[in-house]
């Protein structure tokens, strides 16, 4: 078993860094290029990366995957540590592209959860240690549904069916999503985390709902190998270190 992480994680949209809250709002907090460079020196376990523009931009794919491409080669040369990229994933060669780039992880989200048969054909090139497969998951009603494409269309799949077919076609790692926790700093979904890391034999990461230090705990606690957060890395201040300490 790789040793746990916690992953401060960087959501990219239309060239700049930005906040979410349940998928839908977005506050502009930065550039690309400044923010990583300060979270490098905390000696961060890895960074996350992921590109948003498409599912929320009148722009088209493609150039936001170039847009992505330039962003991820110029952190990769200051940036040390892991870094795992995701956004507009969706071919063998756009994966290879982003590798090329600098990223050491993948991130598959809506690609992998309509056609698992590119999880297969990724972890074959690119080994399943390279392979996370982001899914977005929201509850209404008392249940869980997985969505894709920014969170905007659900899946029919439920959400413990769809993380044993991922782990079944080779990803090595699942992000687990709340979207309904999102940017409320409110805890992570300890219901959730505990359910989907005892489908799985693969690592889980957890993301959605972090606020404080201590809410770092749960997670682990329900089963995460790992945990991911964005907003308490930008708004507070030694938080990586307090959190490593609290752990």
């Amino acid at each position: 078993m790789s040793t746990p992480r916690i992953i401060p994680t960087l959501l990219h949209k239309n060239g700049r860094l930005v906040l979410s809250r349940n998928f839908v709002l977005h506050q502009d907090i930065g550039s690309p290029y400044e923010i990583p460079n300060r979270l490098k020196h905390w000696d961060v376990d890895e960074l996350m990366f992921l590109d948003i523009t498409a599912h929320w931009s009148n722009v088209k794919p493609s150039i936001a995957f170039e847009r992505l491409l330039k962003t991820v080669r110029i952190i990769s040369e200051k940036c040390f540590v892991p870094l795992s990229v995701g956004g507009g994933l969706n071919t063998i060669n756009k994966m290879r592209q982003m590798l090329h780039a600098g990223a050491d992880r993948l991130v598959l989200s809506s690609e992998a959860c309509q056609n698992p048969r590119i999880v297969t054909e990724a972890a074959k090139l690119f080994g399943s240690q390279a392979i996370n497969v982001c899914l977005d998951v929201n509850k209404t009603e008392g249940k869980y549904r997985c969505f894709i494409e920014g969170g905007k269309t659900p899946l029919k799949t439920s959400i413990l069916d769809l993380a044993k077919i991922i782990e079944s076609h080779g990803a090595g790692e699942i992000t687990l999503q709340a979207i309904h926790q999102d940017g409320k700093a409110c805890g992570f979904d300890s219901e959730l985390i505990n359910l989907v890391s005892n489908t799985v034999n693969i690592p889980v990461i957890a993301l959605g709902g972090a606020g404080k230090v201590s809410d770092f705990i749960a997670p682990f606690q329900n089963g995460a190998h790992s945990v991911a957060a964005a907003n308490i890395f930008n708004f507070h201040e030694l938080s990586y270190y307090h959190i490593k300490k609290a752990l």
